[in-house]
């Protein structure tokens, strides 16, 4: 039998891909935005120690995709379709509300120019 527990220790996080100290600062900051930018996605990637790597094994987005979302760059992002489906993917690796990241992501989307 495995002598590794799920129960995590006081103070871990974890996600389907890493484990990571929780920050409750961060953590109220991310329960409390109205607004999931690239931006801010990012940051909670790099908080949960996700890389961008993994991130693309785990969702077959490739990193240029990500890397688009993660900055933004709506113009180098294919149809908002599939825009949609790998904000869903990454909130849901990143332990998100996906249709709330989602919806909020595709507002951001439309405005600046997304396809």
């Amino acid at each position: 039998p495995s002598t590794t527990s799920k129960i995590p220790e006081p103070g871990v996080g974890r996600t389907s891909l890493s484990t990571y100290q929780i920050d409750e600062e961060f953590e109220n900051e991310i329960r409390n935005a109205t607004e999931f930018d690239g931006t801010l996605l990012q940051r909670i990637r790099l908080y949960k120690n996700v890389s961008i790597d993994q991130l693309s094994e785990a969702t077959k987005i490739g990193r240029h995709y990500l890397m688009a979302v993660e900055t933004n760059d709506y113009k180098s992002l294919p149809a908002a379709v599939f825009v949609r489906g790998f904000v869903v993917q990454i909130a849901r690796i990143l332990g998100l509300d996906d249709q709330k990241v989602a919806s909020s992501y595709m507002k951001l989307f439309r405005s600046g120019g997304g396809k």
